[in-house]
Parts: structure tokens; C-alpha cells; sequence
């Protein structure tokens, strides 16, 4: 699924959803995979619970790539393609 309103309906409340949704129909939720990057305010919104079923933790949220991402530019990395560079 595609979260496209995360104040309206939160990664926790959807993927529990989701969970309940397979329950009732007799099957389980084998794992939650997260395709691309959250915001940490998000991260905050979720339980523990929630976090360690799901496995989603902090190195996931679009704050701490911007950190890596900016770390790696202080020690002389190369800028990642697509991350600000007009280069390829």
C-alpha cells in the first residue's frame, strides 16, 4: 500500500489494519517491508510494539539518511546520484 497522508492515517494504524484484515480472513502477515524512507515524527507516532514487529527502526526515517548523506560530503564522499547533485 501507499501511504500518501500520513496525519490522516499513520504507518501504525494502516499496517495494524492490514494485519487485523488478514486475521479475520485466517492468514498472518509474514512481515511489513518499508520501500523507501519515513519521517521521524512518524517513527514517533508508532508503539514499541508496533516497532519491533514491523522491525522498523530509526535508521529508516529521511532524517537520518539526510545525516549520512551529509556525513559522507564532510569527509570528501562523493555527492549519491539524485541527492542534489546536477551530475548523471
Amino acid at each position: 500500500m501507499n501511504l500518501v497522508d500520513l496525519g490522516a492515517t499513520g504507518l501504525q494504524v494502516a499496517c495494524e489494519a492490514v494485519r487485523d484484515r488478514a486475521r479475520a480472513a485466517g492468514a498472518e502477515v509474514a512481515r511489513v517491508e518499508l520501500v523507501g524512507l519515513i519521517p521521524a515524527a512518524e517513527l514517533r507516532r508508532c508503539s514499541a510494539p508496533f516497532l519491533a514487529w514491523t522491525g522498523i527502526d530509526d535508521r529508516r526515517t529521511v532524517e537520518a539518511r539526510l545525516v549520512a548523506v551529509a556525513g559522507g560530503a564532510e569527509r570528501g564522499a562523493p555527492a549519491e546520484r539524485g541527492l542534489g547533485s546536477d551530475r548523471g
